[in-house]
């Protein structure tokens, strides 16, 4: 594993960052612990990492190709939303994301958003086993990008991540099981995820509720208390049910939309950052800013300026 300052960290690309990197300076942590090449305890096995932003990192998820590599991602933590080609998908918390080799993929508007995830480059194919090339011929005839990843396959990507951290007697044929599990784990989770015909995640009522509430006034000054009433269930039940269901607090996945709403105002109107900010909720211009910073790794003038010159080269 090779580490390298957190300076060099906006200058790569994040997929193919090779480094156990933290930094605190301004409550701001940023943490990859990545196995790559010849630190990987198999062949087809080219990269493996767990990667921890706080913020959002701009320029962390530009547009690149894997020729012969399948990337994997599951994500532990956070919301993103990342493209293959023209498509945007929206990721959530144990989501699980795949790329075929040769797809251009990146971030929306090139950015890493804040998140926690595990990922890997897989060679295809695999070998000239018989197991070998049919979990191979599985994987590359996935259609499929997104879909609900399970706690088997979660377990197996863990067990993986822990034979490099802490290599014991044996290490390598444990490695080979928990990659064979990670990768028919992902093949059964794609399965089960068509079989269901599921279009999104399954919310209860009383997170239906609260989103409800929260999309229809998105300026209202909505608390976990004011949710959970509108929901008719206890505060606790509440912030469970809502923290598993869409993978961030109530008032986490407040702020969320207020964001994403100023994107488009932003991109699409003319309207000053302190209209933008009073409208969608947010106490001050300077506090806006700050939030939009984090989760977007722009200033929102920054972003502005940045949509309207993509808008003028076309």
């Amino acid at each position: 594993m090779v580490s390298i300052d957190d300076r060099s960290i906006s200058r790569m690309l994040f997929p193919v960052l090779r480094l156990s990197s933290m930094s605190r300076s301004s409550s701001t942590t940023r943490i990859f612990e990545v196995y790559e090449g010849r630190d990987t305890l198999l062949k087809p096995l080219k990269l493996i990492g767990l990667a921890h932003l706080s913020d959002a990192l701009p320029e962390g998820r530009q547009p690149h190709k894997h020729p012969r590599l399948l990337e994997i991602c599951y994500l532990l933590r956070g919301t993103v939303e990342w493209c293959v080609g023209d498509q945007v998908y929206r990721l959530k918390r144990d989501d699980l994301f795949v790329t075929q080799p040769g797809e251009e993929h990146g971030g929306v508007d090139d950015t890493m958003h804040r998140c926690e995830l595990y990922w890997m480059h897989v060679g295809l194919p695999l070998g000239r086993s018989e197991e070998d090339q049919q979990l191979s011929s599985g994987l590359s005839m996935l259609t499929s990008h997104l879909c609900s990843g399970s706690a088997s396959t979660l377990g197996a990507i863990e067990r993986l991540i822990e034979e490099h951290r802490h290599p014991r007697p044996f290490a390598t044929m444990s490695a080979r099981c928990a990659l064979r599990e990670v990768l028919i784990g992902v093949l059964r989770d794609f399965e089960a995820f068509t079989s269901a015909n599921v279009a999104g995640c399954d919310w209860s009522v009383a997170t239906q509720k609260a989103v409800a509430c929260i999309e229809a006034d998105l300026s209202a000054p909505h608390t976990l208390m004011s949710l959970a009433q509108e929901a008719s269930v206890s505060e606790r039940h509440l912030s469970q049910r809502f923290d598993a269901e869409v993978g961030m607090t109530p008032v986490d996945y407040v702020t969320h939309l207020r964001v994403e709403h100023a994107k488009e105002m932003l991109s699409q109107t003319s309207h000053s950052i302190t209209e933008i900010a009073l409208s969608l909720g947010f106490s001050s211009s300077q506090y806006f800013a700050t939030i939009f910073r984090r989760l977007s790794g722009h200033s929102p003038m920054a972003y502005r300026k940045n949509k309207q010159h993509s808008l003028a080269s076309k």
